[in-house]
Order: structure tokens, then sequence, then C-alpha cells
């Protein structure tokens, strides 16, 4: 009965561009991590495609494309399909099936087509496809891929004025709220920190005899700086005035 129940299961995420569907579709697949997932998208289908055959002449380069090399996006194709009805439950997921669409040929679009029809209704894997844009912009025949039915469309809209406060309202309240408000991820009694006598003061620190040597070097430098600027002007006050002539005296009170 658990077999029965499933028929072709087709998902496509549409919208404007710029609403998130890739982020939606991540994390469908991380939803179904357990699933098996085959990446149909433009580097898993393209990757060997430009593998080309050089020739060697005797006077020039000749380039000939091999005629592999024009098959082997739908022998990509063909190979992933089967690794999805090997691994099943699976999901076939295309990231943007819009700029797909745009960039395959048509007979890839008809190989994809075709290895959809045969998967059996019993078989559990799901086309999962983002659409960056308008779902009928698709091509038709890639419209057939999800069938007529409008349950394997989700739409994303633009959110109104009134669904972004509501999603910013939480984060808004919790920004203002204080630290103190906010309740412990676990239910702990609350901590009594214990009372610490004050610290004494630090002794000041006492300079080595290193830096003792230092500052008298530096001391002594400034008194010969200072001996050599001041010395021109004593001996002019001395000549003009009298009593700088005397020698200072220091008075006790």
């Amino acid at each position: 009965m658990e077999t029965l129940r499933i028929y072709r299961p087709r998902i496509a995420l549409h919208g404007p561009v710029g609403m998130g569907q890739n982020y939606v579709g991540t994390a469908t697949l991380h939803h179904l991590e357990g699933y098996h997932v085959q990446n149909l998208d433009l580097g898993t289908i393209l990757s060997d495609s430009t593998r080309v055959c050089l020739h060697v002449a005797v006077a020039e380069f000749i380039l000939i494309v091999s005629p592999f090399a024009m098959q082997t996006s739908e022998a990509a194709i063909v190979q992933l399909f089967v690794e999805a009805k090997r691994h099943q439950p699976s999901i076939i997921y295309i990231p943007s099936l819009r700029g797909w669409c745009s960039t395959v040929s048509e007979t890839c679009r008809s190989t994809v087509h075709a290895m959809l029809s045969t998967l059996a209704p019993t078989d559990p894997i799901l086309l999962l496809a983002v659409v960056d844009g308008s779902y009928m912009s698709l091509p038709r025949d890639v419209r057939a891929w999800f069938g007529p039915t409008r349950e394997t469309r989700i739409e994303i809209t633009r959110p109104s004025a009134a669904q972004r406060a509501a999603f910013f309202e939480d984060l808004f309240k919790d920004v203002q709220r204080p630290p103190h408000q906010f309740p412990d991820g676990l239910k702990r009694k609350r901590r009594v920190l214990e009372e610490l006598p004050l610290a004494p003061p630090m002794e000041p620190r006492q300079p080595t005899a290193v830096e003792l040597a230092v500052q008298q070097e530096n001391d002594h430098r400034i008194l010969t700086l200072l001996r050599f600027r001041l010395g021109p002007i004593l001996t002019e006050l001395k000549r003009k005035f009298k009593r700088f002539t005397k020698p200072a005296t220091v008075s006790h009170c």
C-alpha cells in the first residue's frame, strides 16, 4: 500500500526573481537528507561535452569534433536517471530550470522527457526544479514534465507590508529587550557569586639598573643641551645686569 501511493511526484518552485526559490529548494533537500540526490544542472551534463580530437596534418592543424562529443550531454542525462533508479528513493534536482532550458538543446530536453516517461508510477523518484520567473515562461514541452495539475506548482509570491512587519516583529523585540530578560536555554539555579575581599593596591614598580642608567644618560644629555642653548643668554644677562653675576643662594624659612 505504501508503494501504491506514489505517482510520479513532481514539484516546480516558481516566482519572481529574488524571492528565494533557490533557498527553498536547498532547504527542501536538507529536509530530505536521507534521499539520494542527482543534480541535473548545466555543470553536470555539459562537463564532458567539450571533448575534441586534434589531428595534426603536414602543413596545418585540423580541428575535428568527435561525433561522440555531441552525445555526451544526452549520455550524461541517461546515466543520471540510471543512478536515480538504482538508489531509490532519490531526487532529481534542477537548480535553475529557466536558464537550463535556454542553454541546452532540444535533444537534451527530449531526452529528459523520455527518461521521465520511463519512470514507473511506483518509483519513489522526485523531480524538483527551481524556476526564476513565471512558470508559463518555460517551454511547453518542459511544462509537460510536471503534468496538467496545478498541485505540482508552488508559487512564491511577494510578501505584503503586513507580512514583512510580522516577520521582523520578533527580531525588533529581541533587539530592544535587555539582556537579563532573555529566558535561559536550560533550567538551572541562579549562581550566587562569592563576595571576595578588596585586593590591596599594587606596589609601585621599581626601575631596574638598566632603566636607571638610561635615565641618567638622558638627563645628562638634556643638561648639556640646556647649557649649550642657555649659555649665550646668561652671558648677555651677566654683562648687562650685575645681579646675575652673584651666586645663587637658597633661603631657608
